[in-house]
């Protein structure tokens, strides 16, 4: 798997807390079969101080090659969208503050978690005006989005690509998130997987049991694209 979610650059945001939390994190996830990780620090940590982030990235990577060579890892960031402010997130993405995803026209974008819908596709309009392919993360866990299969087709419509949770395929315990995800998957409006994970002891990279539903449930050919095959364009589009 290519996990295009995951705050694992240390002390840049609400991810891992320090270099050893990173360590393990990114052990657990080689433990189930990542084997890239895109490094994706909340927006905020680059509006804070983008270069010192940027330059966290690059420290840790090295030091990650080191132990784990068979792992990859790239830049990217969750930059959080609402109505308001989209004219501050172009810029920022215009001007370098906010790195896309491995310096592809690829954004991972986020919104609030109670975001209502009506707000949403404004700000993937502007996104994709502006030259860029958004990646819409987590779309599990927007409550107000939850069950709307006709925002999720106005997405991608508009060129948005979707990232889920592999977590939220089978541990997730909400019912209501976990049945959302496996019905994106099932009626195959998801692109992309990761696992948005934060820190070893709160919501710790978790893609295995996921994986397995995914494989279990889906023909292999989709399952192959969504968690890896269409995140190799991340690797290679510029």
């Amino acid at each position: 798997m290519i996990d295009i979610h995951m705050h694992l650059i240390p002390g840049v945001d609400d991810g891992a807390e320090d270099e050893q939390m990173a360590l393990l994190m990114l052990l657990r996830a080689k433990d189930q079969g990542i084997r890239a990780v895109f490094a994706t620090p909340h927006s905020s940590a680059f509006d804070e101080d983008s270069e010192g982030t940027k330059e966290e990235f690059r420290q840790f990577r090295a030091r990650a090659a080191q132990i784990f060579p068979e792992m990859q890892l790239y830049p990217g960031c969750e930059v959080y969208c609402e109505t308001g402010r989209m004219q501050s997130v172009l810029s920022g993405l215009a001007s370098g503050k906010y790195p896309t995803m491995n310096g592809t026209r690829f954004v991972l974008m986020e919104f609030s978690q109670w975001v209502m819908p009506k707000n949403t596709t404004p700000c993937v309009e502007a996104m994709v005006n502006a030259g860029y392919t958004p990646i819409i993360a987590h779309m599990e866990r927007y409550q107000y989005l939850r069950d709307n299969m006709a925002f999720v087709d106005g997405f991608r419509e508009l060129g948005a690509n979707i990232q889920i949770n592999a977590y939220s395929l089978f541990e997730e315990m909400d019912d209501s998130i976990r049945n959302w995800a496996r019905r994106l998957v099932l009626e195959r409006k998801v692109d992309f997987l990761g696992t948005d994970a934060h820190r070893t002891y709160h919501r710790p990279p978790s893609a295995e049991m996921g994986l397995k539903w995914l494989y279990d449930n889906t023909a292999p050919v989709y399952a192959d694209a969504i968690s890896w095959g269409n995140a190799q364009r991340l690797l290679t589009q510029k």
